[in-house]
């Protein structure tokens, strides 16, 4: 075995392991706070459920475009669903395993392997092409102004032809002796596509070639040793027309002018959880389960909401005056924006909802690992 080849073998070890350590709760070791009782405040409705198949290891999350939900299963299927009533549109079988989708734009859904295959459909379900990447996709595909951004797990970002899937261009970043294994999905705002990164790090390309735009520090490496180091970026910054957020491992909260680059404001948030944004809050899970608020403006501290520790709770997705979260027993959690209450609670499978709820009209629709598909209104 060569010398690189040892090295990568050793990183994608401990990238696996950390990422076990970078979970919340939901473990043998680590006992789940029980549900605290409360009297709902909100109507909430299941207007529809499906069965998609199951997520097995990997981070699947459904998208939504044009009135159709697409969802992934672990085992290479890819279904397309009605987004009012859930009835299958259409469902096709890949012949492959998948660890990342579902993205979809300019009439084409994306998904990708552990082999480092990017596989594309149209919305009718009809095979486009397939494309031969460097390594495992992790995050969502991304299409934006013709290009399909894919993202792997040795630091490099392809800009592919959305409509053929030839490669455009490739960036690639130097990766830290030990990362960790999180959403590596790329965002897009305009013709900025933006990717956080190792070493705290926000990453800012332009869309048709590839050139770096700007770049800015979230968090800073600290420690003694390479865990304490570690300052990852381990979930896709939030974006709207102005600003870009994102959280760093073991270092801070940040936004970020999306134009310039220039640091807005920090706080300081040992974290690997995900963020959500409305226009006014920023909200945090962190890895205990603790959700937080924020003032976007300012950074301030709104709320915390500290009865789901350790219950391995999902990104906040933010929906009108609430706030929604899905945890390791399949139930969904729904938050007043407000002061972070708790409203009401709604079960579902009772498998893992891993990925943030999707945003969908009146509510969102969650993808569970055991393989459901819930779309679930809130009033």
């Amino acid at each position: 075995m060569s010398r690189l080849a040892g090295s990568w073998k050793c990183r994608a070890a401990a990238l696996g392991l950390l990422s076990t350590l970078a979970g919340c709760g939901g473990s043998t070791s680590v006992k789940p706070n029980e549900l605290v009782e409360f009297k709902p405040t909100v109507r909430t409705n299941v207007p529809w459920r499906a069965s998609v198949g199951g997520s097995k290891r990997y981070l699947l999350k459904p998208a939504l475009a044009d009135g159709t939900v697409y969802a992934a299963s672990a085992n290479g299927h890819v279904s397309a669903l009605d987004e009012k009533n859930g009835r299958q549109r259409w469902r096709v079988d890949t012949k492959e395993s998948l660890s990342s989708g579902v993205g979809v734009g300019d009439s084409t859904v994306l998904v990708g392997t552990p082999k480092g295959v990017v596989l594309a459909y149209g919305i009718d379900g009809k095979p486009l092409w397939r494309a031969q990447v460097s390594s495992e996709v992790l995050g969502a595909p991304q299409i934006a102004q013709g290009v399909a951004l894919v993202r792997t797990v040795d630091g490099r970002i392809f800009g592919l032809d959305a409509a053929t899937g030839e490669r455009k261009w490739e960036h690639q970043v130097l990766l830290p002796p030990l990362l960790l294994r999180g959403d590596a999905t790329v965002e897009v705002a305009g013709s900025t596509a933006l990717a956080g990164m190792p070493g705290g790090r926000v990453l800012a390309l332009n869309v048709a070639n590839g050139d770096v735009v700007w770049e800015a520090a979230v968090a800073q490496a600290t420690g003694a040793n390479e865990i304490e180091r570690i300052s990852d970026i381990a979930a896709p910054p939030v974006v709207d027309s102005e600003q870009a957020c994102a959280a760093g491992y073991q270092g801070r909260i940040a936004c970020v002018d999306l134009l310039k680059g220039t640091v807005l404001w920090t706080r300081d948030a040992s974290t690997a959880g995900r963020l959500g944004i409305d226009p006014v809050t920023v909200y945090l899970t962190a890895p205990d389960g603790v959700v937080s608020a924020f003032d976007r403006q300012t950074g301030a501290s709104l709320w915390k909401q500290d009865k789901l520790l350790n219950r391995s709770v999902t990104g906040p997705t933010a929906v009108g005056d609430f706030v929604l979260v899905g945890d390791y027993d399949g139930y969904v959690h729904v938050l007043d924006a407000e002061d972070g209450a708790f409203v009401a609670r709604v079960p579902t499978d009772g498998s893992a909802i891993v990925a943030p709820p999707l945003r969908a009209g009146p509510g969102v629709v969650v993808q569970t690992s055991g393989g459901g598909l819930y779309a679930i209104s809130v009033q």
